[in-house]
């Protein structure tokens, strides 16, 4: 897998980055009990690589300060280990109750590291999730969506763009008469991708799924805060 210290340093700086962004308008909130935390739906692809781990212990530290909750984890790599590796986490952080979602999306990459990381840990730690069913990661999205009060929720991806592109494509369902587009309009405050390079450039969240990066990233009307591959590299 090579030397994984320089994407471990840039997923660090970039979920850093990502709550560092939005302490300022929680400055009030921290000391104040009563206060609304930051509402977050964590997407990510923890497999190809073991970076999202730091993205993941991230999360669970600022939920565990009383700094955001975390409404969702879902995967958007349709490995089959992929969901029960997020779940191990959220068990070690005592949060055994956050709703874990699997894509089913024939357009999302299908692969995990070729050591096979995924699947011992869940050997390890907790075989009895290797034969558990997941429910889809859109329809994970679109009921939690839907049980939050309007303009409340921050997407946070460090994986692919194939559950945001299938989110916004969504018709009406049991969760929510509204679509998948009129759901995020109305729900979502805004998104934080670990995606990009700029001003130009190659980059791996986007480009293993470029069709659903470039129609989410088109059609996506609330605001997005890209982390992008720079951060991090040196």
């Amino acid at each position: 897998m090579g030397k994984p210290t320089p994407k471990w340093i840039h997923l660090l700086i970039s979920i850093m980055f990502i709550f560092g962004h939005v302490q300022n308008s929680m400055a009030s909130k921290i000391n104040n009990p009563d206060s609304s935390k930051i509402k977050v739906i964590f997407d990510t692809d923890m497999g190809p690589d073991y970076d999202d781990i730091g993205a993941i212990a991230l999360l669970h530290a600022f939920a565990d300060r009383g700094e955001i909750e975390i409404l969702a984890t879902v995967a958007s790599d349709s490995h089959q280990d992929i969901p029960a590796t997020i779940e191990v986490y959220n068990r070690y952080f005592k949060k055994d109750n956050i709703p874990v979602g699997k894509t089913t999306n024939p357009l999302a990459p299908n692969f995990t590291a070729a050591n096979n990381w995924n699947r011992k840990i869940i050997e390890l730690f907790c075989p009895e999730l290797l034969n558990k069913k997941y429910h889809p990661s859109v329809e994970i999205y679109r009921k939690v969506l839907a049980e939050q009060p309007d303009n409340s929720v921050t997407i946070v991806t460090v994986g692919f763009m194939t559950n945001i592109a299938e989110l916004l494509k969504s018709k009406a369902d049991k969760y929510s008469n509204l679509t998948g587009q009129e759901l995020v309009n109305q729900k979502v405050k805004n998104w934080v991708a670990m995606a990009g390079a700029f001003p130009q450039g190659k980059e791996f969240n986007i480009h293993e799924d470029a069709e659903s990066a470039k129609y989410a990233f088109e059609n996506f009307q609330k605001p997005i805060l890209f982390t992008a591959s720079k951060l991090g590299t040196k």
